[in-house]
């Protein structure tokens, strides 16, 4: 399968390093598609969030526990990478021409978006919601139809062409680790149907 053309076989994807990002790998490589692991957030970047007011501290304080309450995903053994000089590295030496991302943190480059196409999964409305906190922006708003996105990236966080979108709907009756889980599967499910072979 495949999305304006990026063939599976040319398609590097990139997930966070938690649980949703070890669920969804798992799946990936259980798939056949090349998988690599983003570990470039630090404690260093969570602080300086919190500290240009990027990152609500009751936010993080939500995120934390359904990430630590969330069951485990067990993780195949994959390639990692902490920069954008090693995620250029990576596109270069598997020939990937389209590079996805989902949960991922780092903040890709104009070396990276120049060298390959790269797209992002981001599990909110966009324009709308963009960055981080958009669930519990979505939440506190009662935005409760949303959709997951795939967009281009560019320069501007979440500012590419969205190019297509999973809707589900937020519940505020539910946990906010549901809500959550609710957003993130319906990010999934944008990967794997697009670009898991047949």
């Amino acid at each position: 399968m495949h999305c304006d053309g990026a063939a599976v076989n040319d398609t590097l994807i990139v997930v966070g390093n938690d649980k949703l990002g070890s669920q969804l790998a798992a799946q990936l490589h259980e798939r056949g598609l090349r998988v690599m692991i983003d570990r470039s957030v630090d404690l260093r970047r969570v602080v300086r969030l919190l500290l240009r007011g990027s990152l609500r501290p009751s936010w993080l304080m939500r995120m934390a526990w359904a990430e630590f309450t969330r069951p485990a995903a067990p993780l195949p053994v994959l390639p990692e990478i902490t920069s954008n000089r090693a995620l250029l590295d990576a596109v270069r030496s598997t020939g990937a021409r389209h590079l996805v991302l989902f949960r991922a943190g780092l903040i890709v480059n104009r070396q990276v978006i120049e060298a390959v196409e790269v797209l992002n999964v981001h599990c909110a409305r966009l324009p709308d919601y963009g960055g981080i906190g958009a669930i519990p922006k979505a939440l506190r708003d009662g935005a409760f139809a949303q959709s997951a996105t795939l967009h281009r990236v560019t320069e501007t966080i979440d500012g590419g062409k969205v190019i297509a979108t999973v809707p589900y709907e937020l519940n505020p009756r539910m946990s906010y680790r549901d809500n959550e889980d609710r957003a993130y599967r319906a990010g999934m499910s944008l990967i794997l149907d697009r670009f898991s072979q047949r």
